[in-house]
């Protein structure tokens, strides 16, 4: 099934500290949208995140997908970025808006990725993980809660699996302990291989919302298609041609003159664009 991502890349640095703050001056800009944080007036929904709180190389970020694409113009219509984190204002500056479209499913082949700041587990599993005496024990674990994250990450947006998920962990660091709504929780950072095809910077496990748990693909080292198209509009075009994942990157100045801030009109001219540069 393809799915539609959009990030939203701002200009400004955003400590780690600082994400709950980030998330919540974005909440109150687009008067307490549901979409966003997932709360009822009692309760949560119990859905899969259509939009995460990320930190991009340092930079503060939003992630958005399926249903959080479209929901994402209520905060582009803003014309003030201007956020109240804590007891201090900051203007935020959106360096660029990203749209993509990945086709997630299962394949023949395994695809490499980083997997960063993952909670993956509750208080039952921990207490079954700290149980376990050897390295192997653990690793195939996290293996299969992984392959968990991934199932009900596909569940959550209505896609069906045909196929077994295949998750190998090829490198895990020694975990570390985060701060997460006042609790120190044990997170990961490891590279795993999986035969289903994911778009860079979702998030799996818990907390994906605020950031954690972010995944990207080990991308091959790509040489820009020299296509015209991209020096007559001036575009910063990244084309990866592995037949699952077609992602470009907009710049920001584009994008708003183009699709005058409409992601379905953005994404219209995505698709066109890749008829016209992949090979």
């Amino acid at each position: 099934m393809k799915v539609k991502t959009l990030i939203v890349l701002f200009d400004n640095k955003l400590p780690l500290n600082r994400m709950p703050l980030f998330r919540g001056a974005i909440i109150d800009l687009v008067g307490g949208d549901d979409m966003y944080h997932n709360h009822k007036e009692d309760s949560f929904y119990y859905r899969y995140p259509f939009i995460q709180y990320k930190r991009i190389h340092g930079q503060a970020a939003i992630f958005t997908i399926g249903p959080g694409t479209e929901q994402i113009t209520k905060l582009l219509n803003a014309n003030n970025f201007k956020l109240k984190m804590g007891e201090e204002s900051e203007t935020f500056v959106i360096e660029k808006i990203i749209p993509g479209l990945t086709l997630i499913q299962t394949w023949d082949s395994r695809f490499h990725y980083h997997l960063r700041k993952w909670v993956a587990l509750n208080s039952e599993n921990y207490t079954k993980y700290l149980a376990m005496e050897t390295v192997i024990e653990r690793t195939q674990f996290l293996q299969n809660i992984l392959t968990g994250n991934i199932l009900s990450m596909c569940k959550g947006l209505g896609i069906t699996i045909e196929k077994t998920i295949e998750c190998l962990i090829t490198h895990i660091d020694e975990p570390h302990k985060v701060k997460y709504k006042g609790n120190s929780l044990m997170s990961f950072d490891l590279e795993f291989a999986s035969n289903v095809s994911l778009p860079d910077y979702i998030g799996l496990g818990k907390a994906v919302s605020m950031g954690y748990g972010m995944v990207v693909m080990k991308h091959e080292k790509k040489k820009l298609n020299n296509n015209p198209i991209t020096k007559k509009h001036e575009w910063t075009i990244t084309v990866c041609r592995r037949r699952f994942v077609r992602n470009t990157e907009v710049h920001i100045q584009h994008f708003v003159q183009k699709s005058h801030g409409q992601p379905e009109r953005a994404f219209s001219m995505v698709e066109r664009l890749y008829g016209r540069c992949l090979q």
